[in-house]
Formats: structure tokens, sequence, C-alpha cells
């Protein structure tokens, strides 16, 4: 997996994030790769804040980092 640029700012990294996650739950999924890598979050906050589960929260980072990363 390729690491991403560290100079972004973040409303880039918004734009990035907001062009690069589609499809199913996209709305959601954006909230959580952005509290988690611009906010610095974790997934226990997160499974909290979105009454999903810890595992569900670790899913769907892994699934929408390949995303971003591509």
């Amino acid at each position: 997996m390729k690491a991403l640029p560290k100079d972004l700012t973040r409303s880039e990294w918004e734009s990035l994030i907001c062009e690069r996650i589609i499809g199913r739950n996209a709305y959601r999924d954006r909230e959580i790769v952005k509290e988690n890598l611009l906010d610095g979050r974790t997934y226990e906050w997160i499974a909290e804040s979105h009454e999903l589960s810890v595992r569900q929260v670790a899913r769907i980072l892994q699934s929408r980092r390949k995303q971003i990363y591509k």
C-alpha cells in the first residue's frame, strides 16, 4: 500500500476522502475515516459514536483506506 502524502491540508484531505470513498454507506464511512485519520479518534470512540462494534469500525477503515491509497 502506498503511503499518503503528509503535506496535504485538512481541506485537501477531506476532498480526497470525499472523492475516493463512494458507494454504499459512503457518507457514514467518510465520517469514520475523517474522524480516525484527521481527528485521531480511536476505534472505540468511533464505534460508540456511530453505534457500531469496534470490529465493524476496523473493517470499514481497512476497506476504505484501500480506496484512498489507490
